[in-house]
């Protein structure tokens, strides 16, 4: 968490030795396929309604996921200096 600002990450995409839940940043949880990538209706939907409102729905779902993590984040007492 750089300068105490929380980075919000999933798995896809994200190097886990970089983004350590809880630690470096929040982890927020996503389906994910048998090769770890994100799971979804494919690549070749994505002109289609059913993918808008699919990616919708997740990106809804991740803000929402993410609401009890950053309230805990931010009940936390500052700690350093502010030099």
């Amino acid at each position: 968490m750089s300068e105490h600002t929380p980075v919000l990450g999933t798995r896809v995409c994200t190097l886990p030795e970089f983004l350590e839940d809880g630690v470096s940043g929040i982890s927020l949880p996503m389906r994910l396929n048998e090769v770890g990538d994100w799971w979804g209706p494919g690549y070749d939907f994505r002109g289609g309604t059913d993918y808008a409102e699919y990616f919708r729905d997740e990106v809804e779902r991740l803000a929402t996921e993410a609401i009890e993590p950053l309230a805990a984040y931010m009940r936390q007492p500052y700690i350093g200096s502010r030099d």
